[in-house]
């Protein structure tokens, strides 16, 4: 996506904005003025300034429209200000997890989700395939209401069979997007074969699709959301992920499943790339 600058003076403007919002200073003083916490002195002493510091940066940020003042003569931010601000989670977000963003990537992701990345930024690194297995297991586990997958590795063991089945037995609803390439587990036909996981398919409170371009696992429930980046590769990498309880990471997750599950096809087990998973 191109930025289109019309002026000189277009591209100016853009540049003293992103250098307002480049100061640690500066922003300390807008997150202040956001929190209800404003005053020179104390500012001064927190963003170990001096109180003619902190004035001159007041007076730039007055100049440059990120701070106006109310009607009883309090700084406020503007609404432009506001706007911005909302956009540096996604920057504090990478800066958070740059280590891992060395070797993950967004491939595949639409425009829509990379603009709203920074809802992500209230997340734990979670590393290991056993501890993000144990991630996946308490989701299935705390859902009251719902339960919806991506999968690209699918277990069929003892113990998931009966977490299923006994939440489908208490009205949690499974919605689950298999990738067409998808690893099934060797135990796969015997677990199908089973009276409950059978009863639990056929109540209809398992829904199933399948994705030929699935590269983001993500497992969730209403309160939790675990989520997997691809790897440099373009790859599926489950060996680790971000969790989260925070609302907004739960709301992106969700609404990133609801695209990707109209997107998907009807579940048809022909489709499924049958790979033995010892």
């Amino acid at each position: 996506m191109d930025i289109v600058y019309h002026t000189m003076e277009d591209s100016d403007r853009v540049s003293d904005l992103l250098l307002d919002l480049a100061s640690q200073k500066r922003r300390g003083i807008l997150l202040g003025i956001k929190n209800n916490n404003f005053g020179i002195t104390k500012l001064a002493a927190s963003l170990d300034s001096t109180p003619p510091e902190i004035h001159r940066n007041v007076e730039r940020l007055l100049k440059d429209g990120l701070i106006q003042k109310d009607s009883e003569k309090e700084y406020v931010l503007s609404p432009i200000c506001e706007a911005m601000l909302s956009q540096i989670s996604t920057i504090e977000f990478f800066e958070k997890h740059s280590k891992y963003f060395k070797k993950h990537g967004f491939a595949g992701l639409p425009t829509k989700f990379l603009l709203r990345l920074g809802q992500l930024s209230d997340c734990k690194e979670v590393n290991g395939f056993v501890r993000v297995q144990e991630e996946w297991n308490k989701i299935y586990q705390e859902a009251e209401e719902f339960v919806r997958n991506v999968l690209y590795e699918v277990s069929y063991s003892s113990d998931i069979v009966k977490t299923v089945v006994s939440q489908v037995n208490k009205g949690v609803a499974f919605r689950s997007i298999f990738s067409a390439d998808a690893i099934v587990s060797n135990q796969r036909q015997s677990a199908l074969g089973s009276k409950s996981l059978k009863k639990a398919l056929d109540s209809g409170k398992i829904e199933r699709k399948i994705n030929s371009d699935v590269q983001f696992v993500l497992i969730m429930n209403e309160k939790q959301a675990c989520l997997s980046f691809p790897d440099e590769d373009f790859e599926v990498d489950v060996s680790s992920c971000m969790s989260s309880k925070s609302s907004e990471f739960v709301d992106w997750c969700n609404d990133y499943f609801g695209f990707l599950w109209k997107e998907s096809s009807f579940f048809n087990e022909k489709r499924l790339n049958l790979a033995s998973k010892s």
